[in-house]
């Protein structure tokens, strides 16, 4: 379903683009280290009830883990800087440990090409998206 993306902006892709390059897929590298698993990733946007995928990858063939990364944008006031909230589940971890994932907040301005994370919470047996992840 992509109906709601007709009228979403360049700018909106750039800033969850940046936002993944700079603080998502990092800590994602961080995380497929410590578990010892390679990820496949999808990093999407979500916008009034859809889903707009805007990066896709992982290992080609050794994946053992997915990665489902939910990135919300909000208008700041400032041209070219949203705040965002980003929801990650993680599949595929084995072990006890119970690890599901993540959440960070905080603001990306295209402008000065920087993210400034302002909190970053590791999720435990959370497996269902808060009402404005879910699609």
């Amino acid at each position: 379903m992509t109906l709601g993306f007709q009228s979403m902006n360049n700018e909106k892709l750039r800033a969850a683009r940046m936002l993944s390059e700079k603080s998502i897929l990092p800590f994602l590298a961080v995380v497929e280290r410590e578990a010892d698993v390679v990820a496949k990733v999808e990093v999407s946007i979500i916008e009034s009830g859809c889903k707009l995928p805007v990066v896709q990858g992982g290992g080609a063939t050794d994946v053992t883990a997915e990665a489902d990364v939910r990135v919300s944008l909000k208008e700041t006031g400032v041209d070219r800087r949203y705040r965002f909230k980003v929801e990650c589940r993680l599949s595929g971890i084995e072990g006890d440990t119970g690890y599901s994932g993540f959440s960070m907040r905080g603001t990306v301005s295209i402008d000065d090409e920087k993210v400034v994370l302002l909190g970053r919470t590791n999720k435990y047996n959370v497996w269902g998206w808060p009402a404005e992840f879910s699609v």
